[in-house]
């Protein structure tokens, strides 16, 4: 007395059973209906957080979500290079998650050198999820597409060159408030010299004081540590020369010294003093050796803030001196392209006009860096900047004389004029090169030397 039957429905369906046995029949059929709920599409929700400062990683975040659990999660990326219009094949890499779950959230990290990025280049990426749809098979979900760009040289430049900037007006600007902070404190030790008892008005005026001091130290330690973010992002993109590390190392010192554990006693001695009640002189007393110590503050800062300046000054120098040896590879590079026929008159005429605006940069650049010398406490002695000017003139009218000679189509004329021009390029980055080697140093007031020949 036992039936059954089977079939698979993909959509809903009808169905009628009709009774019957060998005595009667029933007149109307039994109608059932089955309401088929389709399996949905995951969903993949995703978000991500990127390295802006040093450009190491990219953490995804997010969530996977199906109604039935997930059988499969993927990133897809590829590498995009700048100006670059060929599309790259999408590589594929596993990543983690649960079967059974049917909502987790999801957690990964990209290291961004396991990609080996350039300059320029951006990686596209987008997580893929598959279901478990056992019956028509596993459906998959994909994520936006996301970028991420390793910023150009260019780029670069100015983005240390904003830090810097920052770095030196925050350097100033807490210079200043220690300099008010050293005036209120005489002012406050003058005050109470003849007072017998601290009046309300002098308890506010010390309560402001500590105020001020905690507000010098929290500015002190965001400075310690946006200085700390600007010197891995120079050992991240920009390698600089030992002159500039070592003045790096210096500033670090300073900035510690700066920040000592000594003056932070005596704020709080001074707190202890006055929930004490105790007597304007021996609130004075302490008051002296604040004064002592924010005099010491005072001079690190601005010794910090003098090779600061200095620092940025020859990381200005070292960046020229590379334009420079550049430039000159390129002039010589083209003074061999122009003895050869195969390169069009037009375009050489197009690439030296490009050598010509950059060198038209590299000479801004240059009277930039002799007015940015004079804001020094102590310029660097730039006497030979006079012969500078003349060579960066001669080779300015050496590329010009390339350029009509190409115009003319004289080409062993304008490869000569060509070369030239590099050679003097190539010893105008040579004589900025030892003004490396005779700056002075804020730290101690004497000027590094040349090494000898011998």
């Amino acid at each position: 007395n036992k039936y059954s039957f089977e079939k698979t429905l993909k959509n809903t369906s009808i169905y009628e059973i009709e009774l019957s046995n060998k005595h009667s029949k029933n007149m109307d059929n039994i109608i059932y209906s089955i309401q088929i709920i389709k399996d949905r599409f995951p969903t993949v929700k995703l978000e991500s957080y990127k390295d802006t400062v040093l450009y190491n990683y990219i953490l995804l975040g997010g969530a996977l979500i199906d109604d039935h659990g997930i059988s499969n999660c993927q990133l897809f990326y590829r590498i995009k290079a700048k100006n670059n219009k060929k599309e790259n094949t999408y590589i594929k890499q596993n990543i983690p998650f649960s079967k059974n779950q049917t909502s987790q959230k999801l957690f990964y990290q990209l290291n961004i050198e396991d990609f080996e990025l350039k300059t320029g280049e951006s990686l596209e990426y987008f997580i893929k999820v598959w279901d478990n749809d056992g019956v028509n098979g596993p459906k998959s979900s994909i994520s936006q597409k996301m970028y991420f760009t390793i910023p150009t040289e260019e780029e670069v430049e100015s983005q240390l060159a904003e830090n810097n900037q920052e770095n030196s007006d925050n350097l100033n600007k807490t210079l200043e408030k220690a300099q008010e902070l050293q005036k209120e404190i005489k002012r406050l030790k003058n005050q109470l010299k003849s007072k017998k008892e601290l009046s309300w008005q002098d308890k506010k005026e010390l309560e402001k004081l500590l105020e001020k001091h905690k507000e010098l130290e929290k500015e002190l330690q965001k400075m310690e540590e946006n200085f700390k973010k600007g010197e891995e992002q120079l050992e991240r993109f920009n390698k600089q020369s030992e002159n500039v590390q070592k003045k790096v190392e210096q500033i670090k010192e300073l900035m510690e010294e700066v920040l000592d554990d000594e003056t932070k006693k005596l704020m709080e001695e001074l707190k202890k003093l006055m929930e004490e009640k105790k007597k304007p002189a021996e609130i004075n007393e302490l008051l002296e050796k604040l004064e002592f110590n924010n005099e010491d503050v005072e001079n690190e800062l601005e010794r910090t803030l003098e090779l600061y300046k200095q620092m940025k000054f020859e990381q200005q120098l070292e960046k020229n001196i590379q334009k420079l040896n550049k430039l000159a590879k390129k002039q010589d590079d083209l003074a061999k392209e122009s003895l050869d026929k195969e390169t069009s008159k037009e375009e050489l005429e197009q690439k030296q006009e490009e050598l010509n605006k950059e060198l038209e940069e590299a000479k801004k650049d240059l009277e930039k860096l002799k007015e940015d010398n004079k804001k020094l406490k102590h310029p660097n002695d730039m006497e030979n900047m006079d012969s500078q000017q003349e060579m960066m003139k001669d080779a300015q009218e050496k590329q010009q004389d390339s350029k009509e000679a190409l115009q003319k189509n004289q080409r062993k004329k304008a490869s000569k004029s060509q070369k030239d021009a590099g050679q003097k390029i190539k010893k105008m980055a040579q004589q900025m090169a030892c003004l490396l080697y005779t700056s002075p140093s804020p730290r101690d007031g004497l000027l590094s030397r040349m090494p000898s020949s011998a």
